[in-house]
């Protein structure tokens, strides 16, 4: 049906999407030809900037924890050692519970510990 119209079906979903400051912005940001573009200081001109709803303040945005690649690893590193040294100490607390249990009951009959 819109084919018949020679409408172009994805240009109306823009439209209903972003307004025409947006949508004039983005299509000088696209232009494949880099001397017919927008430049940066243009860009941040433009009309799409200055129309409502403005740009909210800086400091009311949420703030996250830094996640650059070499931090993330680095922290993912960690965590796993973590991991692991519970691990041993999980494995030795038998081990060491037997030992005290043993050292405890010599003790009793031995007569050196006092029930």
């Amino acid at each position: 049906m819109l084919e018949d119209l020679n409408v172009d079906v994805n240009e109306i979903r823009l439209k209903i999407f972003f307004d025409r400051h947006a949508l004039d912005l983005l299509e000088k940001m696209l232009t494949l030809d880099p001397s017919q573009g927008i430049s940066a200081k243009d860009a941040l001109d433009a009309e799409y900037f200055w129309t409502d709803p403005l740009p909210c303040d800086p400091r009311s945005l949420p703030k996250y924890e830094s996640s650059h690649e070499f931090q993330t690893k680095k922290k993912r590193q960690q965590q796993r050692q973590n991991e692991e040294m519970a691990k041993r100490q999980k494995l030795q607390h038998p081990q060491q519970h037997a030992r005290l249990i043993a050292c405890f009951c010599l003790r009793i009959k031995k007569g050196m510990l006092d029930l």
